[in-house]
C-alpha cells in the first residue's frame, strides 16, 4: 500500500522526526479506542493530520532489542548478540544511511539501554544519553529536540527522540494528579481490559504518565509549526513494546507474548500523507525503515 506520494523535487527536501514513547502499548491511546482521553493532542495532531497503523506489533518486549529492530528493519535472530550491533557488522543502521544521504543526525535518550557502546549511536552526528531523571523525565529530551530543530531548520535533518516517560515507576507531574484519579464515567469499558483490581492504581499512574508525554509531544510539534517546518518534515511516533498489568498473570514486560506486551502504535504523519488514514494491514516494528 502506497502511504505517501511525492515527485523528486519534493523529495529532496524531506525531514524524519522518529519519536520513540518507550513502553507505550497502543490499547492505551485513545486515538487506538482507549475509553481514557489519555492522548488528545496526538489524536488531534497527529493520528487526525496523519496516518494510524492499526495492527502494529514489536519483535521483543524489551527496548533495547525492539529498537534495533526499529533502527535496521531486522529481527533479532539477525544480530549474534541480541540488542546490540558490532563496528565491523554489514547491517547499516536508519541514521548511517540518512547521514550518507546529506541529512543531519541526532539523537537524545534516556536511561542508556539505547546505549552507543551497542551501536545505537552508529550514523548520528550527536548521540545523548540521558539518565533517569524521575517526574521530570522527557522535559528536557523534547527541550533538546526542539533545539535541534532551530540549529538545523536549514538543513536536511534526521531526529531521534527516545523517553522513559511512560515506564515503570510511572511518575508525572503533580498537575497531572486529577487525571484517572478518581472513579469516572468510563469505568465500565475499563472494566473490559481485564486487570486484577490490585493493579487498577498502577494502571491509573501510567494513563497519567501517557497522558503527559502527550503535552510534552504536542509542544515540541508546536515548535516545529512556528519553524516552519511542519509541511517538510515526517513525524513519526510509536513505541517499542508494550506492558502487561496482569491480563495473564504477568506484570511489565519483557517475557511474555500477549498482545499487551507486543502491540504498539505507530502513527505518522507527513506531506503527502492523507489525513485520518487509518492502515488495517498487520505491520511490523521492522517496517518502520522500508517505509
Amino acid at each position: 500500500e502506497v502511504l505517501a506520494r511525492a515527485d523528486r523535487t519534493e523529495r529532496e527536501r524531506r525531514n524524519l522526526v522518529l519519536i520513540s514513547l518507550d513502553t507505550l502499548r497502543a490499547d492505551h491511546l485513545s486515538a487506538y479506542g482507549y475509553p481514557r482521553a489519555t492522548s488528545p493532542k496526538m489524536d488531534r495532531l497527529l493520528a487526525g493530520r496523519g496516518a494510524r497503523f492499526a495492527d502494529v506489533s514489536t519483535t521483543y518486549p524489551l527496548t533495547s532489542i525492539a529498537h534495533m529492530s526499529l533502527m535496521t528493519g531486522l529481527h533479532p535472530g539477525s544480530f549474534p548478540r541480541p540488542g546490540a550491533i558490532e563496528p565491523q557488522s554489514p547491517v547499516r543502521m536508519l541514521a548511517e544511511s540518512l547521514r550518507d544521504a546529506g541529512f543531519a543526525t541526532g539523537a537524545y535518550t534516556e536511561d542508556a539501554l539505547l546505549a552507543g557502546m551497542f551501536g545505537f549511536w552508529f550514523g548520528f552526528d550527536r548521540f545523548v544519553e540521558r539518565p533517569l531523571v524521575g517526574e521530570a523525565r522527557g522535559i528536557e529530551t523534547f527541550v533538546d529536540g526542539a533545539r535541534f530543530l532551530r540549529e538545523h531548520r536549514e538543513q536536511r535533518f534526521f531526529l531521534f527522540l527516545h523517553t522513559y516517560k511512560v515506564h515503570a515507576p510511572y511518575v508525572s507531574s503533580q498537575r497531572y494528579a486529577p487525571f484517572a484519579a478518581e472513579p469516572d464515567a468510563w469505568q465500565g469499558e475499563l472494566a473490559s481490559y481485564e486487570v486484577p483490581a490490585e493493579q487498577q492504581p498502577f494502571v491509573d499512574a501510567y494513563d497519567r504518565a501517557i497522558r503527559e508525554v502527550d503535552d510534552q509531544v504536542a509542544d515540541f510539534l508546536a515548535e516545529l509549526d512556528r519553524l516552519g517546518l511542519a509541511d517538510d518534515t515526517f513525524v513519526v511516533v510509536l513505541s517499542d513494546h508494550g506492558e502487561a498489568f496482569g491480563e495473564h498473570g504477568l506484570v511489565g514486560h519483557g517475557f511474555g507474548a500477549h498482545q499487551e506486551q507486543l502491540q504498539i502504535p505507530w502513527i505518522v504523519r507527513g506531506p503527502g500523507i492523507p489525513a485520518g488514514t487509518t492502515i488495517a494491514e498487520p505491520v511490523s516494528i521492522v517496517d518502520v525503515v522500508p517505509t
